[in-house]
C-alpha cells in the first residue's frame, strides 16, 4: 500500500470509506487527502492494524476536528452589534452599499463574523446585507488575508469584534 502520492487509487479508496463513516464531502478533498495521508504514515510507523481499523480510526479524528462547536454559535443581531459597538457605525451604514473605506471593514467583518458565527448558509448571510452569495465568499477570503498580514487594519478591527463578540453572552 503506497500513501505517498503515487497511488492515487488507494487514497481515493481512503476518502470514500472516511465520506461512508460520516465525513461529509463539503470538505476540500485535497485537504483531506493530505491530512489522510499524514494520519495514515502516523499510525503505520507506530502500530499494528488492519485496514479497515486505520480508515475508521482516521476517520473518527477527521470528524472530531470538523465537528462545529455548538457553543459557539450566536445571533446575527448580536454580530451585529458588536460589530457596531467596536466601530461606532449603525446598522444601517455597515448594511448601507457605500464605498467608504471604513465602512467597506466593518461590513466586510460582519459579513465574516454572521457567516461563521451562525447557522445561516452564504445565501442567507448575504441577505441580510442586500448582497449576492458570492460577496460573502469575497468578503471571506478578504478577511482571511487581513488574518495573514496583508491588511492589519482589517486584522485588529475583526479581532476587537470577536474579542467583543466573545465576551458577551451566548444565545
Amino acid at each position: 500500500m503506497k500513501f505517498a502520492g503515487t497511488n492515487w487509487n488507494t487514497t481515493e479508496q481512503v476518502v470514500r470509506i472516511a465520506q461512508k463513516n460520516g465525513l461529509r464531502k463539503k470538505h476540500n478533498k485535497m485537504k483531506i487527502n493530505k491530512k489522510i495521508l499524514g494520519l495514515a504514515l502516523d499510525k503505520i510507523e507506530s502500530d499494528e492494524f488492519t485496514l479497515k481499523e486505520l480508515f475508521k480510526e482516521i476517520t473518527n479524528e477527521i470528524k472530531d476536528e470538523h465537528t462545529l462547536d455548538r457553543s459557539k454559535f450566536y445571533k446575527a443581531e448580536s454580530i451585529m452589534d458588536a460589530v457596531v459597538s467596536v466601530t461606532g457605525m449603525s446598522r444601517e451604514m455597515i448594511i448601507s452599499k457605500s464605498r467608504v473605506q471604513k465602512i467597506v471593514f466593518a461590513r466586510t467583518i460582519a459579513m465574516h463574523l454572521i457567516h461563521k458565527y451562525t447557522r445561516l448558509s452564504m445565501a442567507m448571510t448575504s441577505d441580510i446585507f442586500n448582497c449576492n452569495h458570492s460577496m460573502v465568499i469575497h468578503n471571506n477570503k478578504r478577511v482571511n488575508e487581513a488574518k495573514n498580514g496583508y491588511n492589519p487594519e482589517m486584522g485588529h478591527l475583526l479581532n476587537l469584534c470577536e474579542s467583543v463578540l466573545m465576551t458577551e453572552p451566548e444565545n
